[in-house]
């Protein structure tokens, strides 16, 4: 599990929602460009690996957290395709 702070494409001057997801999902949302490690030593596992494409947006309900707290959240349909492929989402 990675704490995330996770950026709203549909709204960049918000702030990120700090979420605590799945080390596959945190670090395809880093490669994507829409999240950054909230500890800076975890930045670098986190960018490990190819850029993913931030183009395409898909609506997907995340559990994060200890206590599997649920979110709905827009992320980049290439998170969501490594979050599915992985059994998280």
């Amino acid at each position: 599990m990675k704490t995330i702070l996770l950026w709203d494409p549909r709204f960049p001057d918000r702030r990120p929602a700090r979420l605590t997801l799945e080390d596959t999902v945190a670090s395809a949302a880093v490669r994507a460009g829409v999240a950054a490690a909230a500890n800076p030593a975890e930045a670098g596992a986190l960018s490990a690996g190819g850029a993913l494409d931030p183009g395409l947006m898909a609506e997907v309900v995340l559990q994060h957290g200890t206590g599997n707290l649920t979110r709905r959240v827009f992320l980049p349909y290439s998170v969501a395709l490594v979050g599915a492929a992985a059994g998280v989402l």
